[in-house]
């Protein structure tokens, strides 16, 4: 999904069984970032067309959850 910039825009997921809201972060700085109200999650692709965050429970080689 494109905003009127070119810009990817997220829409808000919620996710009962996550445990977690996804939402619209910050672009920098790229990486991850522990920030006030979470974690901020910030990439950069020339040629990107879809980006995934796997999670992964401690310990575990499973993937727990993808968005």
């Amino acid at each position: 999904m494109r905003d009127k910039a070119g810009g990817m825009r997220m829409r808000l997921i919620r996710n009962k069984d996550a445990g977690f809201t996804v939402k619209t972060g910050s672009p920098l700085p790229l990486g991850a970032e522990v920030c006030a109200d979470g974690i901020n999650f910030a990439v950069v692709s020339a040629g990107a067309t879809a980006v995934s965050i796997v999670f992964f429970l401690s310990g575990e080689h499973k993937a727990c959850y993808e968005i």
